[in-house]
């Protein structure tokens, strides 16, 4: 026999989506405030800053691919309280999983495998310095294409979502608008190669989709709180 979900549990769960829809995004942006940059030229310089910041960058990647899974999974519980049944929600559902899949790689790229690289290195001589070089930029190569990959997808599962909130209250549907807007704003210059997936614009990209999160959360709490549908 199927066990049924008690009102009291499904509010429960409800509003502990809520909650990490409004509270991971800020811890996002407080972590990626703390991205390790290298600023250097020099090979040796290079190797030496990616060694210094190799401790911080695996705890910043660490925290933000636990903070995207727990997201996910609040947008699943969103997902279905909007209906899976709904195309519209389906495919938005389906592409935001894939793009976090995809972005997973790539920070695992960025804040493992490539300070990974320069802690390999015992020393480097003026022979290493090409064959690092290579490492290096085959490194950051495979990064973005899998973050660029990844960002379209997830901005392709807000503006779906986004969609079908055009069906909902007024707070909804303004949220919506802004949903459609960045969504397919991003996609769109991220297609186009107008914007690039360094530090700088991933902490944009990231910014903007995270104000839709919050958003989404204070309509899941207003929802638990009001039991409405």
């Amino acid at each position: 026999m199927t066990e049924k979900l008690e009102p009291m549990g499904e509010t429960a769960a409800v509003r502990a989506a809520a909650w990490v829809l409004l509270v991971a995004p800020l811890v996002q942006i407080l972590a990626m405030a703390h991205h390790p940059s290298v600023h250097a030229h020099e090979v040796t310089e290079v190797v030496s800053e990616l060694r210094a910041s190799a401790g911080q960058s695996a705890l910043v990647h660490g925290i933000l691919i636990a903070l995207m899974y727990l997201v996910l999974l609040a947008l699943t519980e969103f997902s279905v309280r909007r209906g899976l049944a709904r195309p519209a929600v389906r495919a938005a559902l389906i592409a935001y999983g894939a793009g976090v899949l995809l972005v997973t790689t790539a920070a695992l790229v960025s804040g493992f495998i490539t300070p990974a690289i320069a802690l390999a290195v015992p020393a480097v001589a003026p022979a290493d310095a090409a064959l690092i070089t290579q490492f290096a930029t085959f490194a950051s190569l495979f990064n973005q294409a899998f973050a660029r990959c990844a960002e379209v997808l997830i901005s392709a599962g807000i503006a779906l979502w986004s969609l079908e909130l055009l069906r909902g209250s007024v707070a909804a549907r303004a949220l919506a608008v802004f949903g459609l807007l960045t969504g397919l704003g991003c996609a769109l210059a991220l297609v186009s190669g107008a914007l690039q997936l360094r530090v700088h614009g991933m902490a944009a990209v990231l910014a903007l989709q995270s104000l839709w999160t919050i958003g989404v959360g204070a309509l899941l709490l207003r929802e638990a709180r009001t039991g409405g549908a």
